[in-house]
């Protein structure tokens, strides 16, 4: 029932891993690291409660890793996930999305939203070189009032599932 620092190396048919850091009854509870197999390109490093990550820490897999705070093994706070493609930055709430994000991609397109269950939903804007849209979202498509900029053109109006529905002026110039 003491706090105990020490590791556990595990196989069976299925899984092979190695837990280090603090236990409690047998389980990490503390600070500590976790691989659900031995050559270590799957791990969780970080704060563990009952054998469940569980505060700040960094989980790792072959083709992304996630900074940021858990609560019972799921993403639960700020996080700054990364892979390959893109880079993203946000609040999670049991494992999905749902606050502010900002998501940076190779190609150059930026997108800055709140988030809702994974998808784009409030307001937001997305740069993609000459063109961007500054705007409401629903289910990550264009809903809502907003702007869209072509590189030439402005069209400010009501959006639908990404098509312009009305057109309408937002502001008008004062004196002319």
């Amino acid at each position: 029932d003491e706090f105990k620092f020490g590791f556990q190396k595990f196989l069976s048919p299925s899984t092979e891993g190695l837990d280090l850091g603090y236990f409690k009854n047998d389980v990490l509870h503390g600070y500590g690291y976790s691989s659900l197999d031995l050559t270590h390109t799957k791990f969780h490093f970080g704060n563990f409660v009952e054998g469940s990550a569980h505060g700040y820490g960094i989980l790792v897999r072959p083709n992304f890793y996630h900074y940021g705070e858990f609560k019972n093994d799921n993403r639960d706070g700020f996080g700054y996930y990364e892979t390959d493609e893109q880079k993203v930055m946000g609040i999670y709430r049991e494992g999905e999305g749902n606050g502010y994000f900002e998501f940076e991609y190779n190609d150059g397109v930026f997108i800055s939203s709140q988030v809702k269950n994974g998808k784009r939903d409030g307001l937001g804007y997305i740069i993609d070189g000459d063109e961007y849209y500054l705007g409401e979202f629903k289910n990550s498509k264009f809903n809502g009032f907003g702007t869209y900029y072509n590189g030439q053109n402005y069209t400010g109006g009501f959006y639908k599932d990404n098509e312009l529905i009305e057109e309408l002026e937002f502001c008008k110039k004062l004196f002319g």
